[in-house]
């Protein structure tokens, strides 16, 4: 797999002579947990068992990392820190917890999981902070934060290239 998406690349940087951006393919998203925060009680979301298809594409200096879901496009940025400093709160949740990533990722350090972020104005929410990370060559997982009132929205995301039916891990 990785020889094929240093091959695109190559054939990309190529064909186009000097190329902005890299693909890194077709991705299957899935929204696979989440929690309503209502002062200090968690309250999970439910699982939602729609899969959607994303095209995600880097910059060549590594900086940008661009999300196309249909017609939406969303333009996240290299956070230096990784998903150091981040927070998401999976106690007692499902959510990835930090020591699941850093197994995923093979790191040691949150600084070290390959992160990008942005503010962004999710529909129905509002003002949302998303952050996606790099789990392998061919996963990504993000975290979509908002704060709607009085209420906290953690909704976790997972990025696949996968052969076979995605919704068995959802069972």
């Amino acid at each position: 797999m990785k020889c094929l998406l240093i091959l695109a690349a190559m054939l990309c940087l190529a064909s186009a002579g000097q190329a902005e951006e890299v693909s890194f393919g077709r991705f299957e998203v899935v929204n696979s947990a989440g929690f309503r925060q209502v002062e200090n009680e968690k309250i999970p979301l439910s699982k939602d068992a729609a899969i959607a298809v994303s095209v995600m594409t880097l910059s060549e200096d590594g900086e940008k990392l661009t999300l196309a879901t249909g017609d939406t496009r969303l333009a996240l940025y290299r956070l230096a820190t990784g998903l150091e400093g981040i927070e998401w709160d999976s106690t007692g949740t499902t959510l990835l917890h930090r020591e699941d990533i850093l197994s995923i990722a093979g790191q040691t350090e949150l600084s070290g999981v390959e992160t990008w972020g942005a503010e962004i104005d999710w529909p129905g929410v509002g003002r949302a902070r998303m952050v996606m990370f790099r789990l392998s060559e061919s996963s990504f997982a993000g975290f979509l934060v908002s704060q709607p009132g009085a209420t906290k929205l953690v909704r976790q995301m997972e990025f696949h290239q996968l052969a076979g039916p995605r919704h068995r891990s959802l069972q």
